[in-house]
């Protein structure tokens, strides 16, 4: 009679833990999985709830330090040291035809070097602003560095518009750009490309003047992006359903009822 050593028995033991533990992750047999889009297939469009900065991501799961490496830093105070959930929902999901990543990942790259133009190279006009006097004259003076921070940090509007611009040189249709072999190229790369943008809010859309023909709007589902962003949405859309009272509203109540 052979008798196991105590390391035999130590391996056996781990190996069938191992088996147990990674049962449930063998596909059984004639089961289908659901296939994964292709890489540059999806563009997810994060917006932070209070400054309004944007950030792009591949993947569904906003990652700490590629999402950081997007936000330039313009003053004290303008790039945060970590990621927070709490404050960073969906703005949008770009989903373009299966087999066009490609597309995805051109579309991806024009829209981080257009937002980085947007808070790098703005013009100084922009960062002026008109100051009245008390004896009724005014004058042009620059915004401090903390306003200027933070106007260069609200990239949600301008994020939108290339949004549109981008998906309007992937084919026929309003909002393209380019012109001559260089807009010819571009259509012969994306040619007549459907693309699905789905927004949290739909009124965001408004932000572009225009867009494509080629787009599709639809409104995002809550709980497709991740719960882990549902209190920060619903508490955005609370706050933009209570509209403020009107001063002549406020005007016309007794005291009391302001107070209720």
């Amino acid at each position: 009679m052979s008798v196991r050593s105590t390391t035999d028995m130590i391996r056996h033991l781990v190996l069938t833990a191992h088996k147990v533990r990674h049962a449930s992750t063998v596909p059984l047999p004639g089961a289908s999985r659901k296939a994964k889009p292709e890489h540059g297939q999806q563009i997810f469009v994060y917006n932070h709830l209070q400054t309004k900065q944007v950030v792009y991501s591949l993947t569904k799961t906003l990652h700490n330090n590629a999402a950081l490496r997007q936000l330039p830093f313009n003053g004290k105070k303008t790039v945060p040291r970590a990621i927070r959930k709490d404050l960073w929902y969906p703005l949008a999901t770009i989903s373009f035809p299966p087999g066009r990543g490609a597309l995805g990942l051109s579309a991806f790259q024009k829209l981080r070097e257009l937002r980085r133009l947007h808070e790098t190279a703005w013009d100084p006009v922009d960062m002026m602003e008109e100051v009245e006097y008390k004896d009724g004259s005014s004058r042009m003076q620059p915004l401090t560095r903390r306003e200027r921070g933070r106007k260069l940090m609200d990239q949600k509007a301008n994020s939108v518009a290339d949004m549109a611009v981008v998906l309007g040189t992937l084919g026929d249709g309003e909002g393209e750009v380019g012109e001559g072999e260089e807009q010819a190229q571009v259509q012969k790369e994306g040619g007549d490309v459907v693309v699905e943008v789905r927004w949290k809010d739909l009124v965001d859309a408004e932000y572009a003047e225009t867009w494509p023909v080629s787009v599709i709007h639809d409104v995002l589902d809550g709980g497709s992006v991740g719960n882990a962003y549902g209190d920060a949405v619903r508490t955005a859309e609370e706050s933009r359903a209570s509209k403020p009272m009107l001063v002549e509203d406020a005007a016309k109540k007794k005291p009391e009822q302001l107070m209720a």
